[in-house]
């Protein structure tokens, strides 16, 4: 699917390029400020990179198409948790201490109460397809866009409660209490980083708008919504929410007038 959506934005481009009275290039830089946990109430957000090459096509004095390719960097939040069970994990070896009486479970909390919290980080080259209507320096443009992910970073914090674990005294084992150091603590925290990516769609759609201020000088200021339309994971948890990427961005960019050459006939 997503060969096909990009054929298409080339297409589109081409048949712009012959139609255009005038285009437009010059680079694009600025920051994507994207939504990745909320706390008390309010909402945190992280910065990441958008920089690229943007071309406005100029149908009329009124009207254009804009494109460009970007690299952008977009940013989200998951927050999930789980309960498994000690004896799951650590059955046979609970079976070997019952069988020298060295631990009763009986009528304990046997619950691994895990808390996952974290941000992924995707990199994208990005492709726009706009529709832009200009009055006098404000430029208003709505349209979408297509993403391939080239990178993604996984950052997490890892909580862990085991509530048996914090009633078992090690030391009442006599010599069996060196099996004990094969389980885990009864409360723990670590911190992990991935950079595998298959976790997450490799390509990423959405709807775009923006708004713009333009100087004489052809220098914008742009203040732009990208929501995407699809979930960022590649297998979402049937219990979990549907998640797209989706940031406000802050753009500075300057464009060049190319003026077409008309063709003469002989």
């Amino acid at each position: 699917m997503h060969k096909i959506f990009l054929s298409a934005l080339l297409l589109c481009t081409f048949a712009l390029t012959l139609s255009a009275q005038k285009i437009y290039l010059g680079p694009e830089l600025g920051v994507n400020l994207s939504p990745v946990s909320e706390t008390g109430g309010s909402q945190n957000y992280q910065l990441g990179v958008n920089a690229g090459l943007r071309a406005d096509f100029v149908l009329n004095d009124k009207i254009s198409i804009g494109t460009g390719i970007f690299y952008a960097q977009k940013q989200i939040g998951f927050d999930s948790t789980s309960v498994g069970s000690l004896t799951d994990e650590f059955g046979d070896l609970f079976d070997l201490l019952g069988a020298f009486g060295g631990v009763d479970l009986e009528g304990l909390n046997l619950d691994i109460n895990q808390q996952i919290r974290g941000t992924v980080t995707g990199s994208f080259i990005e492709i726009p397809l706009l529709f832009n209507f200009r009055e006098e320096r404000i430029n208003f443009s709505l349209g979408g866009y297509a993403a391939v992910l080239v990178g993604a970073e996984s950052r997490a914090t890892v909580e862990e409660d085991i509530p048996a674990l914090s009633l078992i005294n090690l030391d009442d084992l006599g010599p069996l209490g060196g099996f004990g150091s094969l389980l885990p603590q009864a409360q723990s925290t670590r911190n992990t980083v991935s950079n595998d990516k298959d976790a997450f769609q490799s390509f990423d759609y959405g709807l775009r708008g923006s708004i713009a201020y333009v100087t004489e000088n052809n220098l914008s200021f742009t203040l732009a919504y990208r929501h995407g339309l699809q979930d960022y994971r590649t297998e979402r948890p049937a219990e979990s929410d549907f998640t797209p990427w989706k940031n406000l961005m802050f753009t500075v960019g300057y464009l060049w007038g190319l003026e077409k050459k008309a063709v003469v006939g002989n």
